[in-house]
């Protein structure tokens, strides 16, 4: 079983969890069609990082299978690839650029940030999404 057999099987059994779940999932369960629309039956919230902010990340972690040492370079071809998909199954789209600037702990502020999205999703409060 190849990595991303192994995360389709995965995000489908999580998504398939009785009660609310938050996943994180990687760049790219949006490739497999199959993912995006099993995506599409959930509340997907985007986490959006233009490819300048996410080389600047990127490029101070270890490990990144995908990324070659042209941090910025693949960074901008996986984004340029991906970004539709992303827009596809995304019910909302949250900017994190702007957080992480403004915030001493963006982390923390981004999964407030999302919790309310869930809570504002939940309670109806969110207008419908277009029909995809």
């Amino acid at each position: 079983v190849g990595f991303r057999d192994a995360e389709a099987a995965l995000l489908v059994d999580l998504l398939a969890a009785d009660q609310p779940t938050v996943i994180a999932c990687g760049g790219g369960v949006v490739v497999r069609p199959e993912n995006r629309a099993v995506l599409e039956e959930h509340l997907v919230v985007w986490l959006h990082g233009d490819p300048a902010f996410l080389a600047s990340r990127v490029a101070q972690r270890e490990h990144r299978p995908l990324i070659d040492d042209d941090v910025a370079g693949t960074i901008h071809r996986l984004h340029a690839e991906r970004e539709a998909w992303y827009r596809e199954v995304a019910d909302e789209i949250v900017v994190v650029a702007p957080v992480h600037a403004a915030s001493a702990n963006p982390k923390r502020d981004l999964a407030d940030l999302v919790a309310a999205l869930v809570r504002g999703a939940e309670s109806g409060a969110l207008a419908e999404r277009p029909s995809r």
